[in-house]
Protein backbone atom coordinates (compact mmCIF):
# COMPACT_ATOMS: atom_id res chain seq x y z
CA UNK A 1 0.00 0.00 0.00
CA UNK A 2 0.85 3.66 -0.80
CA UNK A 3 1.67 5.90 2.00
CA UNK A 4 0.71 8.78 0.11
CA UNK A 5 1.76 11.28 2.71
CA UNK A 6 5.39 10.15 2.64
CA UNK A 7 4.68 10.64 -1.59
CA UNK A 8 3.56 14.03 -0.78
CA UNK A 9 6.80 15.04 1.23
CA UNK A 10 9.34 13.32 -1.20
CA UNK A 11 8.18 14.89 -4.06
CA UNK A 12 7.72 18.36 -2.50
CA UNK A 13 9.00 20.87 -4.72
CA UNK A 14 8.39 23.93 -3.40
CA UNK A 15 11.82 24.36 -2.41
CA UNK A 16 13.74 22.28 -5.39
CA UNK A 17 13.13 19.05 -7.10
CA UNK A 18 14.59 16.00 -6.00
CA UNK A 19 15.23 14.21 -8.64
CA UNK A 20 16.29 11.45 -6.43
CA UNK A 21 13.31 10.82 -4.51
CA UNK A 22 11.53 11.03 -8.11
CA UNK A 23 13.49 8.10 -9.34
CA UNK A 24 12.68 6.53 -6.14
CA UNK A 25 9.07 6.93 -6.20
CA UNK A 26 9.42 5.71 -10.51
CA UNK A 27 11.51 2.64 -9.56
CA UNK A 28 8.71 2.00 -6.78
CA UNK A 29 6.42 1.63 -9.13
CA UNK A 30 7.60 -0.05 -12.34
CA UNK A 31 10.51 -2.39 -10.01
CA UNK A 32 8.97 -5.45 -11.61
CA UNK A 33 9.68 -4.33 -15.11
CA UNK A 34 12.37 -1.94 -15.24
CA UNK A 35 15.82 -1.91 -13.69
CA UNK A 36 18.81 0.49 -14.17
CA UNK A 37 22.23 -1.17 -13.30
CA UNK A 38 24.87 0.74 -12.80
CA UNK A 39 27.79 0.48 -15.52
CA UNK A 40 25.53 -1.27 -18.10
CA UNK A 41 22.14 1.01 -18.19
CA UNK A 42 18.48 0.06 -17.87
CA UNK A 43 17.17 -3.59 -18.39
CA UNK A 44 13.48 -4.24 -18.98
CA UNK A 45 11.49 -7.57 -17.82
CA UNK A 46 10.21 -9.31 -20.93
CA UNK A 47 8.30 -12.03 -19.19
CA UNK A 48 11.68 -14.54 -19.08
CA UNK A 49 14.72 -12.39 -18.52
CA UNK A 50 16.10 -9.12 -18.05
CA UNK A 51 16.90 -7.51 -20.91
CA UNK A 52 18.93 -4.68 -22.23
CA UNK A 53 16.93 -2.24 -23.35
CA UNK A 54 19.38 -0.18 -25.32
CA UNK A 55 18.32 3.15 -25.11
CA UNK A 56 16.65 5.69 -22.25
CA UNK A 57 13.51 5.13 -23.86
CA UNK A 58 11.96 2.82 -21.70
CA UNK A 59 12.95 4.72 -18.31
CA UNK A 60 10.91 8.06 -20.24
CA UNK A 61 7.89 5.78 -20.44
CA UNK A 62 8.29 4.55 -16.70
CA UNK A 63 8.24 8.28 -16.03
CA UNK A 64 4.96 8.77 -18.45
CA UNK A 65 3.43 5.71 -16.40
CA UNK A 66 4.68 6.85 -12.51
CA UNK A 67 2.99 10.42 -13.86
CA UNK A 68 0.00 8.68 -14.71
CA UNK A 69 -0.52 7.29 -10.83
CA UNK A 70 -0.05 10.75 -9.81
CA UNK A 71 -2.97 12.04 -11.98
CA UNK A 72 -4.89 9.23 -10.52
CA UNK A 73 -4.42 10.05 -7.46
CA UNK A 74 -5.19 13.34 -7.76
CA UNK A 75 -8.69 11.80 -9.40
CA UNK A 76 -9.06 9.74 -6.11
CA UNK A 77 -8.08 12.54 -3.18
CA UNK A 78 -9.20 15.99 -3.33
CA UNK A 79 -6.33 16.18 -0.58
CA UNK A 80 -4.18 15.29 -2.95
CA UNK A 81 -4.95 17.59 -5.77
CA UNK A 82 -2.36 20.16 -5.08
CA UNK A 83 0.79 18.23 -4.34
CA UNK A 84 0.44 15.50 -6.88
CA UNK A 85 -0.62 17.95 -10.09
CA UNK A 86 2.65 19.85 -8.95
CA UNK A 87 4.71 16.53 -9.19
CA UNK A 88 3.10 15.49 -12.05
CA UNK A 89 4.14 18.92 -14.19
CA UNK A 90 7.28 18.87 -13.02
CA UNK A 91 8.35 15.01 -13.97
CA UNK A 92 6.94 15.66 -17.45
CA UNK A 93 9.12 18.51 -17.96
CA UNK A 94 12.15 17.43 -20.44
CA UNK A 95 15.20 18.84 -17.93
CA UNK A 96 14.14 17.03 -14.74
CA UNK A 97 13.00 13.82 -16.99
CA UNK A 98 16.68 13.71 -17.91
CA UNK A 99 17.83 14.55 -14.68
CA UNK A 100 15.64 11.12 -13.23
CA UNK A 101 16.80 9.10 -16.23
CA UNK A 102 20.54 9.89 -15.92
Amino acid sequence: MTDWAQVAKDLNTSVEVRHSLFARFIAAHCADRLRYVEGLGWYRWNGRIWEPTGDDGAAYQAISDAAEILIQRMRDSADDRGSAGTAVSKMLVHNHRYAIVT
